[in-house]
């Protein structure tokens, strides 16, 4: 039967003599019921002949202050209120990956080493990433800098380059002279050689980094229309109703593919909905979304195919909506 014994906290131990009905796979505790999940592994022979007494002990030998036992060391921390943190103008780098050693540690963050690198976050948060030679060429929204790749050299201006004891992956951050940054448009980004052209739509500029540095191009003869087309562009996304209307001489009367004239296959983009316009001129949402276009040779109508698990039935005429949002598309 159980017992309740007074014992004092530091040196403290409890006695418990295991019982069972003559099968290892029925031990339990006198007066606690049988938890398999919250007792350690029992061993085999624990029947009610035999003595089997454990002991369980605050401290290490039972000694007076000696190290106390306790769970160890926990893997991971669980936050009762998790929030989510964003850091738009931060960098971290994960592990090595080396698919010769099969070595893959992209998935690696160490704390105890220093893997992050922050920016500036008054100017905007990283647009876009370069990497030239050993150095990174990070792009904010209203910013350009570089950081030093694999490098233990600082500058400073006092005393010029100087070396530092450790080698990082993302050294110090040098900030290149001018106000300009890419903005929102990281596709505006072109590169030719060792010069790197972008847009800046806040300032309405278009910008060269050299080895010179930044320069504004625009300002060579086409200031103006830079800054008045560039400041017309926003982020926000925008609904595009493209007409069309069934072809008179189709090639054939399907409803998938259907056939439509009087519109330009290059206005007519994957992934569009398709809409029908009804007796009453009211748009209507078939369900279907464009898979394929192209034109048919001769009578010159454009084929269009859906999503096949839409049969529809094309009116008279309708629209091919899409959304769409502006961007400033580079290219060399």
């Amino acid at each position: 039967m159980g017992a309740i014994v007074e014992v004092k906290y530091f040196n403290s131990f409890w006695a418990k003599q295991v019982q069972g009905s003559g099968s290892y796979n029925d031990p339990k505790w006198p007066g606690i019921e049988w938890n398999p999940y919250g007792y350690p592994i029992f061993p085999i022979n624990a029947i009610d002949d035999v003595d089997n007494w454990y002991i369980e002990e605050a401290r290490i030998k039972g000694g007076y202050n000696n190290s106390m036992v306790s769970q160890g060391v926990r893997a991971y921390l669980n936050e009762k209120n998790p929030v989510q943190d964003v850091r738009e103008s931060s960098l971290i780098y994960s592990g090595v990956y080396n698919s010769r050693t099969d070595v893959n540690e992209t998935n690696v963050f160490s704390i105890g080493k220093t893997i992050t690198s922050d920016l500036d976050p008054a100017n905007g948060s990283i647009q876009k990433l370069f990497a030239e030679d050993t150095n990174l060429v990070i792009f904010q929204e209203n910013k350009v800098s570089k950081s030093l790749i694999n490098k233990n050299t600082i500058y400073s201006g006092t005393q010029g380059a100087a070396e530092t004891p450790d080698i990082l992956v993302i050294g110090q951050n040098v900030p290149y002279s001018g106000r300009f940054g890419i903005g929102k448009n990281p596709e505006s980004f072109a590169q030719y050689g060792f010069r790197k052209y972008f847009a800046d739509p806040i300032r309405g500029s278009i910008i060269r980094l050299s080895r010179d540095g930044l320069t504004e191009i625009s300002n060579y003869g086409m200031k103006d229309y830079f800054r008045d087309n560039l400041s017309a562009l926003d982020n926000n996304y925008k609904t595009e109703n493209v007409p069309w209307t069934l072809a008179s001489n189709p090639p054939e009367q399907t409803t998938n593919p259907f056939y439509v004239e009087n519109i330009n296959s290059c206005d007519i983009f994957l992934g569009s909905k398709v809409l029908n316009l009804n007796s009453s001129n009211v748009a209507v949402d078939t369900g279907a979304i464009v898979t394929n276009t192209s034109i048919v040779p001769g009578s010159n109508p454009v084929m269009v195919a859906v999503t096949t698990n839409n049969t529809i039935t094309p009116e008279d005429s309708g629209f091919f909506s899409y959304e769409y949002k502006s961007k400033i598309v580079g290219g060399w």
